[in-house]
Protein backbone atom coordinates (compact mmCIF):
# COMPACT_ATOMS: atom_id res chain seq x y z
CA UNK A 1 0.00 0.00 0.00
CA UNK A 2 2.92 2.42 0.55
CA UNK A 3 4.43 1.67 -2.73
CA UNK A 4 0.67 3.16 -4.49
CA UNK A 5 0.37 6.34 -3.21
CA UNK A 6 3.39 7.89 -5.08
CA UNK A 7 2.83 6.37 -8.19
CA UNK A 8 -0.91 8.12 -8.20
CA UNK A 9 0.19 11.18 -7.02
CA UNK A 10 2.92 11.62 -10.05
CA UNK A 11 0.30 10.69 -12.09
CA UNK A 12 -2.14 13.05 -10.71
CA UNK A 13 0.93 15.98 -10.65
CA UNK A 14 1.72 15.05 -14.69
CA UNK A 15 -2.27 15.74 -15.74
CA UNK A 16 -2.13 19.16 -13.65
CA UNK A 17 1.24 20.55 -15.12
CA UNK A 18 0.07 19.26 -18.61
CA UNK A 19 -3.09 21.30 -17.67
CA UNK A 20 -1.13 24.19 -17.03
CA UNK A 21 1.18 24.33 -19.79
CA UNK A 22 -1.72 23.72 -22.72
CA UNK A 23 -3.09 27.79 -22.08
CA UNK A 24 0.74 28.64 -22.90
CA UNK A 25 0.78 26.95 -26.11
CA UNK A 26 -2.83 28.52 -27.09
CA UNK A 27 -1.37 31.96 -26.25
CA UNK A 28 1.64 31.31 -28.41
CA UNK A 29 -0.21 29.90 -31.48
CA UNK A 30 -3.17 32.70 -30.77
CA UNK A 31 0.22 35.63 -30.63
CA UNK A 32 2.06 33.81 -33.67
CA UNK A 33 -1.54 34.12 -35.77
CA UNK A 34 -2.17 37.51 -34.93
CA UNK A 35 1.16 38.69 -36.24
CA UNK A 36 0.42 36.58 -39.45
CA UNK A 37 -2.67 38.51 -39.85
CA UNK A 38 -1.22 41.77 -38.65
CA UNK A 39 1.90 41.39 -41.45
CA UNK A 40 -0.85 40.15 -44.33
CA UNK A 41 -2.89 43.09 -42.90
CA UNK A 42 0.68 45.55 -43.58
CA UNK A 43 1.45 43.73 -46.76
CA UNK A 44 -2.47 44.47 -47.92
CA UNK A 45 -2.65 48.03 -47.60
CA UNK A 46 1.06 48.23 -49.23
CA UNK A 47 -0.31 46.87 -52.15
CA UNK A 48 -3.64 48.62 -52.21
CA UNK A 49 -1.34 51.70 -51.51
CA UNK A 50 0.95 50.97 -54.31
CA UNK A 51 -1.92 50.03 -56.67
CA UNK A 52 -3.57 53.78 -55.74
CA UNK A 53 -0.40 55.67 -56.70
CA UNK A 54 0.10 52.96 -59.83
CA UNK A 55 -3.64 53.96 -60.68
CA UNK A 56 -2.72 57.40 -60.29
CA UNK A 57 0.23 57.71 -61.83
CA UNK A 58 -1.53 55.59 -65.28
CA UNK A 59 -4.42 58.11 -64.80
CA UNK A 60 -2.09 61.41 -64.68
CA UNK A 61 -0.18 59.94 -67.94
CA UNK A 62 -3.49 59.27 -69.61
CA UNK A 63 -4.38 62.97 -68.62
CA UNK A 64 -0.62 64.25 -70.11
CA UNK A 65 -1.09 62.31 -73.32
CA UNK A 66 -4.27 63.89 -73.70
CA UNK A 67 -2.65 67.16 -73.49
CA UNK A 68 -0.60 66.64 -75.86
CA UNK A 69 -3.12 65.42 -78.34
CA UNK A 70 -5.12 68.18 -77.94
CA UNK A 71 -2.02 70.66 -77.68
CA UNK A 72 -0.97 69.04 -81.01
CA UNK A 73 -4.36 68.91 -82.54
CA UNK A 74 -4.64 73.21 -82.00
CA UNK A 75 -1.04 73.15 -83.77
CA UNK A 76 -2.61 71.25 -86.48
CA UNK A 77 -5.43 73.65 -87.04
CA UNK A 78 -5.06 76.13 -90.16
CA UNK A 79 -4.19 79.80 -88.58
CA UNK A 80 -4.95 82.18 -91.12
CA UNK A 81 -2.34 84.13 -93.12
CA UNK A 82 -1.19 87.45 -91.90
CA UNK A 83 0.08 89.39 -95.09
CA UNK A 84 3.34 91.23 -94.36
CA UNK A 85 2.79 93.60 -96.94
CA UNK A 86 2.40 97.51 -96.78
CA UNK A 87 0.14 99.27 -98.84
CA UNK A 88 -1.17 102.99 -98.88
CA UNK A 89 -4.05 104.29 -100.71
CA UNK A 90 -7.63 103.98 -100.00
CA UNK A 91 -10.20 102.19 -101.72
CA UNK A 92 -11.60 105.43 -103.79
CA UNK A 93 -8.15 105.74 -105.18
CA UNK A 94 -6.35 102.42 -105.13
CA UNK A 95 -3.92 100.69 -103.52
CA UNK A 96 0.26 100.95 -104.07
CA UNK A 97 2.41 98.78 -102.48
CA UNK A 98 5.59 100.31 -100.55
CA UNK A 99 7.79 99.51 -98.14
CA UNK A 100 6.95 100.69 -94.52
CA UNK A 101 9.35 103.80 -95.12
CA UNK A 102 6.18 105.80 -96.52
CA UNK A 103 3.85 107.79 -94.26
CA UNK A 104 0.99 110.18 -94.46
CA UNK A 105 1.94 114.11 -96.18
CA UNK A 106 -0.62 116.49 -95.08
CA UNK A 107 -0.42 119.44 -97.84
CA UNK A 108 -3.30 121.89 -97.81
CA UNK A 109 -2.76 122.60 -101.40
CA UNK A 110 -3.84 119.66 -102.83
CA UNK A 111 -6.51 118.26 -99.58
CA UNK A 112 -8.03 116.38 -102.21
CA UNK A 113 -5.10 113.90 -102.61
CA UNK A 114 -3.99 111.09 -100.54
CA UNK A 115 -0.39 111.96 -100.36
CA UNK A 116 2.33 110.27 -98.79
CA UNK A 117 6.11 110.68 -98.46
CA UNK A 118 9.83 108.55 -98.01
CA UNK A 119 12.75 110.78 -97.33
CA UNK A 120 12.84 113.59 -100.24
CA UNK A 121 9.96 111.65 -102.65
CA UNK A 122 6.22 111.93 -102.55
CA UNK A 123 3.46 110.14 -104.14
CA UNK A 124 -0.24 110.95 -105.05
CA UNK A 125 -2.82 109.18 -105.68
CA UNK A 126 -6.54 110.39 -106.91
CA UNK A 127 -9.32 109.16 -108.82
CA UNK A 128 -12.90 110.82 -110.38
CA UNK A 129 -15.62 109.23 -112.18
CA UNK A 130 -14.89 108.45 -116.10
CA UNK A 131 -18.05 110.23 -116.42
CA UNK A 132 -16.98 113.18 -115.20
CA UNK A 133 -13.63 113.47 -117.08
CA UNK A 134 -12.02 110.13 -119.22
CA UNK A 135 -8.26 109.69 -118.96
CA UNK A 136 -8.08 111.75 -122.24
CA UNK A 137 -9.26 114.82 -121.08
CA UNK A 138 -8.21 114.30 -118.00
CA UNK A 139 -4.56 114.12 -119.27
CA UNK A 140 -4.94 117.02 -121.30
CA UNK A 141 -6.13 119.43 -117.93
CA UNK A 142 -3.03 117.99 -115.74
CA UNK A 143 -0.42 119.04 -118.62
CA UNK A 144 -1.75 122.35 -119.27
CA UNK A 145 -1.82 122.96 -115.73
CA UNK A 146 1.67 121.57 -114.74
CA UNK A 147 2.70 124.11 -117.86
CA UNK A 148 1.28 127.24 -116.15
CA UNK A 149 2.96 126.04 -112.63
CA UNK A 150 6.30 126.54 -114.34
CA UNK A 151 7.51 122.95 -114.62
CA UNK A 152 9.76 122.51 -117.44
CA UNK A 153 9.95 120.12 -120.58
CA UNK A 154 6.40 118.50 -119.60
CA UNK A 155 5.32 116.13 -122.05
CA UNK A 156 2.43 113.40 -122.12
CA UNK A 157 2.85 109.59 -123.70
CA UNK A 158 0.72 106.77 -124.28
CA UNK A 159 2.38 104.11 -121.98
CA UNK A 160 1.39 100.88 -120.36
CA UNK A 161 0.81 101.32 -116.38
CA UNK A 162 0.99 96.79 -115.68
CA UNK A 163 -2.26 95.90 -117.41
CA UNK A 164 -3.80 99.32 -117.83
CA UNK A 165 -3.65 102.05 -120.73
CA UNK A 166 -2.09 104.99 -119.64
CA UNK A 167 -1.01 108.27 -120.33
CA UNK A 168 2.61 109.61 -119.27
CA UNK A 169 3.53 112.24 -117.87
CA UNK A 170 6.74 114.05 -117.19
CA UNK A 171 7.91 116.96 -116.31
CA UNK A 172 10.99 118.57 -114.22
CA UNK A 173 10.73 121.81 -111.57
CA UNK A 174 14.22 123.65 -111.88
CA UNK A 175 13.52 125.56 -108.47
CA UNK A 176 12.89 122.22 -106.39
CA UNK A 177 15.13 120.17 -108.51
CA UNK A 178 12.68 117.76 -108.76
CA UNK A 179 11.49 115.23 -111.31
CA UNK A 180 7.86 114.46 -111.48
CA UNK A 181 6.24 111.75 -113.49
CA UNK A 182 2.49 111.11 -113.79
CA UNK A 183 0.28 108.35 -114.81
CA UNK A 184 -3.24 108.37 -115.82
CA UNK A 185 -5.86 105.28 -116.79
CA UNK A 186 -9.02 104.43 -116.69
CA UNK A 187 -9.47 101.49 -114.61
CA UNK A 188 -12.23 98.33 -114.49
CA UNK A 189 -14.24 100.76 -111.15
CA UNK A 190 -15.29 103.03 -113.68
CA UNK A 191 -12.78 105.74 -112.28
CA UNK A 192 -10.53 107.77 -114.05
CA UNK A 193 -7.25 107.40 -111.37
CA UNK A 194 -4.04 109.56 -111.17
CA UNK A 195 -0.99 108.22 -109.65
CA UNK A 196 2.33 110.23 -109.39
CA UNK A 197 5.73 110.27 -108.23
CA UNK A 198 8.10 113.14 -107.09
CA UNK A 199 11.81 113.12 -106.25
CA UNK A 200 15.09 114.27 -107.06
CA UNK A 201 16.48 111.29 -109.04
CA UNK A 202 14.71 110.02 -111.71
CA UNK A 203 16.71 106.83 -111.80
CA UNK A 204 15.41 105.87 -107.99
CA UNK A 205 13.33 103.01 -107.91
CA UNK A 206 10.38 104.44 -106.26
CA UNK A 207 9.10 106.30 -109.78
CA UNK A 208 8.49 102.61 -110.53
CA UNK A 209 6.18 102.21 -107.46
CA UNK A 210 2.92 102.65 -109.34
CA UNK A 211 3.20 99.38 -111.57
CA UNK A 212 2.08 98.03 -108.45
CA UNK A 213 -1.25 99.58 -108.56
CA UNK A 214 -4.05 97.60 -107.36
CA UNK A 215 -7.78 98.36 -106.71
CA UNK A 216 -7.92 95.97 -103.84
CA UNK A 217 -5.25 94.53 -101.37
CA UNK A 218 -3.73 91.23 -101.67
CA UNK A 219 -4.54 89.38 -98.28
Amino acid sequence: MENIAPSVDSDVEEEVVGEEKNPRIGMIVGLIVGVALLIGCICGVGLLLGGIVKFGNSVEKIIEEDVEIVEEEEDEVAKPAVSDKNYIGDSDSGYLEVDETWSNYEDEEESDMLRYSSGLYLISLYAVPKLQASSEDYQTNVLKALEEDGVENATSEVSKLGDYDAYKISGYYADRNMHLVIWIFEAEDNKTHYVSVEGPDESNEKFEIPAKFSLKKEE
